[in-house]
């Protein structure tokens, strides 16, 4: 059994954190790897000149979009056709499993293993409760590269109190103007290592890490 790699995307639909773990292929399947390889390489070779393959080889930015695409298609399916909101667990593939897992707050963890994995639904809570929570939401010191999520919903715009009898009515304009003018921020990223280094610990101490 293998783990491939792991998103969390917030409730914006942003993919702010991702993560991938390498295998050591088997002795036994040296010589088939390498062929594969090598057939692989050529392949390669062939197609320089006329361009890769549709989902040869795409950025993790557009592999997180498509991702989330897929699990918020199918979760969606499954509330339509069970009416039950955490109907959606996992999918398998001749390939692959992927595993899901939607907090109250929206964060949502998906996990991509080998298709005899086991769910791995619990393990996606854990990461949640005892590492997320633990490293990121309880940390004084994380920075997101962006949390004004609020300001671009035009949050602190519809908070404002009301402009007091005599106040300059043009003033109060302008600045509503200016603030529901500016560009959205871009999304935010976790960049703490102390979160990375607990996952990748805990994910390569599971039976299912092979």
């Amino acid at each position: 059994m293998t783990i491939h790699n792991l998103y969390i995307f917030d409730r914006h639909c942003q993919c702010i954190y991702f993560q991938k773990w390498s295998h050591n292929n088997k002795s036994n399947n040296a010589s088939t790897n390498l062929t594969s390889s090598n057939n692989a390489s050529n392949n390669n070779s062939q197609l320089g000149n006329s361009g890769s393959p549709a989902g040869s080889a795409i950025s993790i930015e557009e592999e997180a979009k498509l991702v989330y695409g897929v699990v918020l298609s199918l979760r969606n399916f499954v509330r339509k056709l069970s009416g039950n909101q955490d109907g959606f667990i996992s999918y398998k593939t001749s390939t692959y499993r992927l595993h899901y897992y939607e907090t109250p707050t929206g964060l949502k963890f998906v996990m991509n293993s080998d298709p005899n994995t086991e769910s791995l639904r619990l393990v996606l809570k854990q990461i949640h409760v005892q590492l997320y929570v633990e490293f990121v939401v309880k940390n004084g010191l994380m920075r997101f590269d962006d949390t004004r999520w609020e300001i671009s919903q035009g949050f602190l715009q519809n908070s404002q109190p009301a402009t007091a009898a005599g106040q300059d009515d043009t003033h109060t304009t302008t600045t509503a103007t200016t603030s529901s003018a500016l560009p959205p921020p871009p999304p935010g990223n976790i960049s703490n290592e102390l979160f990375r280094i607990a996952v990748d610990r805990f994910i390569r101490s599971l039976k299912s890490f092979e």
